[in-house]
């Protein structure tokens, strides 16, 4: 993955897609480079800020939810249900302006992940979502009516994920030991296929050079075997003539 990558989060309790993108990149307690990635400032914009959420709305609510929620009733029986970010953050202010003890903080409520990059794979994270109730124009109960058109928190949870001891093993003989294991490996077999080949062309080499010494001493004792017998016989020939 790079600084460049998206993906894209699916879970039924949301009812939709949610992107994640860089945010930034770090080290993890047990030495892993990761890129962490959180959602879009916009993620849960009206489609007047974020038009890709115009599908979300519902045609008999109008007009859409304000910016920070996403609305979920379909997925809930039609029960009145939006979610947002803790203590609505990176919401429409008028969300928690006339809500006591409502502190939206970054360090707090932001979802985040490391993902580790070479691998691709989450290794721990933080998914932060807040379950609200949406409350709209009341008429049967008096006392309501300060709720009309007001969305109100029920609660905030906050998903944690890490992954077990025996994975991170796993990961750090995958990142950190089979690359230097992988090198060393073939570094070795290059020099012992060198020092292979290097010996049979000197053992090529020697058998050849035997070979053809034989085959010169050969060579010659049969020529020094000819030229006595040729002399042999001239002087086998002069002695009769001479006779």
């Amino acid at each position: 993955m790079t600084p460049n990558s998206t993906f894209v989060v699916y879970r039924k309790a949301f009812c939709r897609l949610l992107p994640m993108e860089y945010a930034d990149k770090g080290v993890t307690k047990d030495g892993f480079p990761v890129f962490w990635f959180r959602f879009p400032d916009n993620v849960f914009d009206s489609p007047d800020k974020n038009p890709e959420n115009s599908c979300y709305c519902r045609p008999e609510v109008a007009p859409c939810l304000l910016s920070g929620l996403a609305d979920i009733t379909p997925c809930y029986y039609s029960i009145p249900l939006a979610l947002s970010r803790p203590h609505f953050f990176k919401g429409d202010p008028r969300l928690y302006e006339t809500i006591e003890g409502m502190n939206p903080n970054a360090s707090k409520h932001e979802s985040m992940i490391a993902v580790q990059p070479d691998l691709g794979l989450p290794m721990r994270g933080h998914s932060r979502m807040q379950l609200n109730l949406v409350i709209h124009n009341t008429r049967l109960n008096p006392r309501t009516a300060r709720f009309n058109n007001r969305t109100l928190p029920i609660f905030w949870i906050d998903w944690y994920f890490d992954l077990p001891t025996v994975v991170y093993r796993l990961f750090y003989l995958v990142l950190f030991i089979c690359p230097v294991l992988q090198t060393a490996l073939t570094v070795f077999f290059a020099t012992l296929g060198t020092l292979l080949l290097g010996l049979a062309a000197c053992s090529f080499s020697r058998k050849n050079t035997a070979v053809a010494t034989k085959i010169l001493n050969k060579s010659q004792h049969l020529l020094e075997k000819n030229t006595g017998e040729q002399l042999l016989a001239r002087a086998q020939k002069v002695h009769i003539a001479n006779k």
